[in-house]
């Protein structure tokens, strides 16, 4: 349950902005998320250390290191607070992106990226074919998240509320699923293994499996 509140919260967080923003002033908004979000990492811990005995480890968005994410957002509230400048406020989106961006980005340092551990859960063996296209899609998202990251400080700085909100509530979560389905329809171009879902049947339909032929000579 808390990690259903923790997703929607941070779902919903752009509309929160939008509403609390025009309502209060911005040390106003900014405090009372403070307390919001000391509530969600109070309420974390408890749950952590009844599940496990200790207060090690306090799960998230980005895993393991939810807490220093949060204490990082705590950290722009307060600037808000102190400041009266709601840049900052606006400004917290961007860990959400930065933390996908260094659990991404950091896989690539390894032998698996992130997204072959992904894949691995569906399909033990994977092909050498697979792995490189795994990582290839690694990179892909990486160079996204450099990108949301850079538009919605450009927002959060010098553009109006509502444009932010726009872009942080709605766009950015429509190029996200768009980039989901872009690579479903490359993946399945490119390999032509299909599953028994209606558009797996679709695009078999569009894209008709291969006979013969190894995963090398299909990735090129």
């Amino acid at each position: 349950m808390l990690t259903i509140l923790w997703t929607v919260l941070t779902v919903t967080y752009p509309l929160v902005v939008y509403v609390g923003l025009r309502a209060w002033p911005p040390h106003v908004l900014a405090l009372v998320l403070l307390t919001l979000l000391g509530g969600m990492i109070g309420l974390r811990r408890l749950a952590s250390r009844g599940v496990s005995g200790s207060t090690e480890g306090v799960a998230g968005p980005a895993g393991g290191g939810a807490l220093r994410w949060s204490l990082l957002a705590a950290a722009l509230l307060v600037l808000a607070a102190v400041l009266r400048q709601g840049a900052f406020i606006k400004a917290v989106p961007v860990l959400v992106s930065g933390s996908l961006l260094l659990v991404f980005g950091w896989s690539l340092r390894g032998e698996q990226s992130f997204v072959e551990r992904l894949a691995r859960r569906q399909e033990p063996e994977l092909s050498p074919a697979k792995v490189r296209y795994c990582r290839r899609v690694t990179v892909v998202w990486c160079c996204f998240f450099v990108l949301n990251i850079a538009i919605t400080l450009g927002l959060a700085v010098s553009a109006p509320l509502s444009w932010w909100t726009l872009y942080t509530g709605v766009i950015a979560y429509a190029l996200i699923g768009g980039l989901f389905a872009v690579e479903y329809v490359v993946r399945k171009a490119m390999f032509r293994d299909y599953g028994t879902w209606w558009h797996d049947r679709l695009l078999a339909r569009v894209l008709p499996p291969r006979t013969g032929g190894s995963d090398a000579q299909r990735e090129r």
